[in-house]
């Protein structure tokens, strides 16, 4: 691998005390500034954010945990990330951006990343190799982007309020499209090879034709901005968090299926695999898990970040979720605090009394 290797810290436990009970929770250190989007990926091809199979690093083989899943970070740092998703570890990082990066997402069936940044570029990255292929030029910060399942085309957005389309072997532009948009774009998301999700500083969720240079197909209500905007595990559903709700649609006919009040102002949503718990990321420095089956109140309520939360994404297995906050730290939650994973192993006392990872 010719990925940058340099001294990083890997994953430490910590305690926190959770409503209800305690927790002790990873934290995932490396990052100089905010973490700002995180997402993951697992060994046997599945991309847990937009429920597609995806070809992970060439050398991934047998059956262990060595090549997955993995977590993608972005960072306001402008050194975006792969971590093991199991243990946290640092595994390496995609060097060459000069500002903030906004988002990070790998193709589906491609060892393909691409990241956006405020250095007014995408860029595409061998998942292989952690090396730079291509830049794609923009004329302002570029908040968001996604590439289709083969690899072949990327969709970005940002403050230039343009959705706009490259191909990825050519690094040619084949759409830039502003119609209804009014404010800033954060988030892209394919929804097959044909048409696009955007939605930021508008209110709504717009889904566009990106074969045209039309307005939106459909839009999508939501009470104010967008903040984040994720497919489910087995791509049933879309989740999207607008000031202090977590939206949730299908993704057959973008439909709403339920809409959830949260206890504070949040960043993004994510649900589990089985899509029937959601957690959300709060800007008042905690991370809430709601059981969808009794949302009148969080079940879990964790403490640790010491900064807004910005992003959350559960693991494919659903045994633990991941948060990433301005405090340029990725924490790692068990779902079930009884069960070991990972790092984490019965628990024993340390010298100061607070619960520790075992070995």
């Amino acid at each position: 691998s010719t990925w940058g290797l340099e001294s990083q810290t890997g994953a430490m436990a910590l305690a926190t005390k959770d409503t209800e009970q305690f927790s002790t929770h990873l934290v995932c250190a490396g990052h100089a500034r905010g973490v700002t989007y995180i997402c993951y990926v697992t060994e046997d091809g599945y991309s847990a954010e937009n429920g597609l199979k995806s070809a992970l690093a060439a050398d991934c083989s047998g059956a262990d945990m060595s090549c997955g899943p993995f977590i993608l970070s972005a960072s306001v740092d402008g050194r975006p990330m792969v971590r093991d998703g199991v243990t946290g570890d640092w595994i390496g990082t995609f060097e060459g951006h000069k500002g903030a990066v906004w988002c990070i997402r790998k193709a589906a069936r491609a060892p393909l990343v691409a990241t956006a940044s405020a250095d007014f570029s995408v860029k595409l990255w061998s998942f292989d190799s952690g090396l730079e292929v291509r830049t794609l030029p923009h004329e302002h910060v570029v908040k968001g982007v996604d590439v289709t399942s083969d690899g072949g085309r990327v969709a970005t957005g940002g403050l230039k309020k343009l959705l706009k389309v490259f191909d990825t072997t050519t690094g040619a532009e084949t759409l830039s499209n502003g119609d209804g948009l009014t404010a800033g774009i954060r988030m892209v998301r394919w929804v097959g090879d044909q048409t696009v999700l955007c939605a930021g500083g508008d209110r709504g969720i717009r889904l566009f034709d990106v074969r045209t240079s039309g307005p939106a197909v459909r839009v999508l209500a939501s009470p104010g901005p967008v903040s984040s905007l994720e497919f489910s595990h087995d791509g049933t559903l879309l989740t999207a968090a607008s000031e202090s709700s977590a939206l949730v649609f299908s993704a057959a006919t973008f439909e709403p299926v339920v809409t959830l009040s949260m206890a504070a102002q949040i960043e993004s949503v994510a649900l589990d695999p089985s899509n029937k718990r959601i957690v959300a990321a709060g800007r008042d420095f905690r991370v809430y898990r709601y059981d969808l089956e009794s949302p009148a109140a969080p079940v879990v309520v964790h403490s640790g970040h010491h900064g807004p939360a910005h992003t959350v994404a559960w693991s494919p297995d659903g045994a633990v979720y991941a948060s990433g906050a301005d405090d340029g730290t990725v924490r790692l939650w068990r779902t079930d605090i009884h069960t070991e994973y990972g790092l984490w192993r019965r628990p024993v006392a340390s010298a100061t009394g607070d619960a520790q990872v075992g070995q």
